[in-house]
């Protein structure tokens, strides 16, 4: 029996119970088991079931039928090691669906794969621990190093902008977290991520090293000069704000490529804007939205 959880019982412990009651001849309907959400999340999903709600199986609500069918099916995956699973409520998927459907849907972002990377990204995982609490609001929350995640709702904007596709080769300038670069990489064929802190893109590197991700290429540099060893690039987006645009940057976009860029060079009256490079130059100005990114650094000041 779990402390912290009193009244809930492990799926191997609940299976054993369960057994016992059933060759004990007692009614069911005497016998009370309950099943924290994400216990009964988890033998779903080992039956093929992807449950995203908050459930519990209550046995005096059963009927006999159900509930033997029920015990057989505890049994079966207690007793064959399947039913392990952390007993702490699942609250970080519900908060995930919640921001997807109160921060990014409702700012008319309905693209599905957009949607599925934001639900699909762990976002409390690149956040400061004790922060964790709050990582799905619609906040600058703190990552480390006296720097801040985007709100999900910019993340958003850049990726419906992008337009990224499927083997798109993305450039971000900026890694911070990494969380953007998870995003991108969601639906992306390559991600390369530059910042000009090697103890954030190491910090960065070792998160997304640890979640999984394989097509996501980080580098200590100044974002100035991007990556020409791997251009052209698709897009390019910078999470810096600089007082005018790299032409490096420029350089390295391929024809028909998008570059979102934070223009202002200071912390406040910055403008997200949308460029498409045509004929070698930037053309297609869009102003997007307001923003409020950090300022860029290095040589772009000299």
């Amino acid at each position: 029996m779990r402390k912290d959880f009193p009244g809930l019982v492990s799926p191997a412990d609940a299976a054993g119970r369960l057994c016992d009651f059933h060759t004990s001849g007692l009614p069911l309907s005497h016998n009370r088991v309950c099943f924290p959400q994400s216990c009964a999340c988890k033998l779903l999903e080992n039956c093929g079931l992807r449950v995203g709600t908050t459930i519990a199986f209550n046995i005096v609500r059963m009927t006999n039928r159900t509930g033997h069918m029920m015990i057989r099916l505890l049994l079966a995956l207690a007793l064959s090691g399947q039913a392990g699973c952390s007993f702490a409520p699942d609250t970080f998927e519900l908060k995930r669906e919640r921001m997807v459907k109160q921060h990014i849907f409702s700012r008319g972002i309905a693209d599905p794969r957009i949607q599925e990377a934001f639900l699909s990204v762990p976002r409390h995982a690149f956040v400061a621990e004790r922060y964790r609490d709050r990582a799905y609001e619609d906040l600058r929350v703190p990552f480390g190093f006296g720097y801040t995640l985007d709100r999900p709702h910019v993340d958003a904007i850049i990726l419906k902008y992008l337009a990224v596709k499927e083997g798109d080769k993305i450039l971000e300038i900026g890694t911070g977290s990494g969380y953007g670069a998870a995003l991108v990489a969601q639906i992306a064929g390559e991600v390369y991520t530059i910042d000009i802190s090697k103890e954030i893109s190491d910090a960065a590197a070792e998160r997304l090293g640890n979640l999984g991700y394989e097509n996501i290429f980080l580098k200590v540099g100044d974002g100035y000069l991007g990556w020409p060893e791997f251009a052209p690039f698709d897009a390019i987006f910078l999470r810096c704000s600089p007082h005018r645009i790299p032409a490096p940057l420029v350089e390295q976009l391929a024809e028909g490529g998008k570059l979102m860029i934070p223009l202002g060079g200071y912390e406040r009256f910055q403008e997200l804007i949308l460029y498409t490079k045509s004929n070698g130059k930037l053309a297609e100005a869009r102003r997007v939205a307001p923003a409020d990114f950090f300022v860029m650094k290095g040589i772009i000041h000299k």
